[in-house]
């Protein structure tokens, strides 16, 4: 099975933005990276494996149940670490589950839009991760100078206590 470029770049897309998650993000970013990882890596596994399969519907199935999967780690998440875009990100996982049910039920969705809508919730969970990853990190670096500052305030008032005796 050829990948077109533009299944190529995703793919580049997905492991950059979950390693920029997994390795600069806080706890919620990193477990939610871990759970978008695994879930494509099961996704691929299923594409992969059923690629020449006979039955369509078991492929179908079997995404929905990984999708189905993936949005109850981002509740379990959003639930444990009270984040607002962990929140999004679950809503924006309950769009696939619906989508899969349309194309499941037959409702005489396109399949070419099924997979351009698919794409673009994938995209936006992933800028979601990405840009929740850049403002925790952010949070820490304002956290930490301004710690850093106060710190430095304290010693420069012993300082001028001690010039002035």
């Amino acid at each position: 099975m050829a990948l077109s470029l533009f299944t190529q770049i995703s793919y580049l897309e997905m492991l950059l933005v979950c390693a920029i998650a997994g390795f600069k993000g806080g706890a919620a970013e990193r477990w939610a990276s871990l759970a978008i990882f695994l879930a494509w890596v099961l996704q691929l596994i299923v594409s992969f494996a059923f690629f020449h399969a006979r039955s369509q519907q078991f492929t179908e199935l079997s995404l929905l149940f990984v999708d189905g999967a993936l949005a109850v780690a981002l509740l379990v998440l959003s639930l444990i670490h009270v984040k607002i875009w962990l929140g999004v990100a679950m809503l924006l996982q309950s769009l696939e589950l619906g989508l899969h049910g349309a194309v499941m039920a037959d409702y005489g969705l396109p399949y070419k839009t099924y997979i351009a809508f698919n794409n673009l919730t994938s995209f936006f969970l992933l800028f979601l991760l990405l840009i929740a990853t850049v403002m925790e990190r952010r949070v820490r670096v304002v956290k930490r100078r301004s710690a850093e500052s106060a710190v430095s305030g304290i010693d420069r008032s012993k300082a001028e206590l001690l010039v002035a005796a």
